[in-house]
């Protein structure tokens, strides 16, 4: 799978769309299911977060040409198992700096997709997050990919 990059501008009034927002809903989320966020870094040769989705857990991050992410691993969870969310996304009327523009594409381009340059996030040669266990982002050691 791919990594997104969202819409840049509303379609309906072309404001801006500068974060997004998402609340996992997820109790008891194994490593195993997959479904891990991904923030990767401009050029697509890193992946810079893997967050893992679990219940409660707020995410909040600038959205631009350059901002991809997504949770590219097909989901492994059980049947009974979904991998549940709340997004929220917030716009401004304000121009957008041009170092977040894209000039390949138009202002009122859809959803921009890129090709991971490693086969997963998971994997430590992928990774910019030398500490995320630390941090209590990944849901696992950077080891466990």
């Amino acid at each position: 799978l791919q990594i997104p990059s969202d819409f840049r501008q509303h379609p309906d009034n072309q404001l801006e769309r500068r974060v997004n927002m998402f609340v996992y809903l997820n109790g008891d989320w194994k490593d195993e299911y997959a479904g891990h966020l991904e923030l990767w870094s401009k050029d697509m040769s890193k992946c810079e977060q893997r967050i893992s989705p679990d219940l409660g857990k707020l995410v909040i991050f600038s959205t631009h040409d350059f901002s991809y992410h997504g949770h590219a691993d097909p989901l492994n969870t059980p049947p009974h198992r979904t991998r549940r969310s709340i997004a929220q996304y917030f716009y401004s009327p304000s121009a957008r700096p041009p170092g977040q523009i894209d000039r390949r594409h138009p202002a009122s381009h859809s959803t921009l997709y890129q090709t991971r340059n490693c086969e997963t996030c998971a994997k430590d040669t992928c990774q910019n997050f030398p500490n995320c266990s630390e941090l209590g982002i990944c849901g696992g050691s950077p080891s466990d990919g």
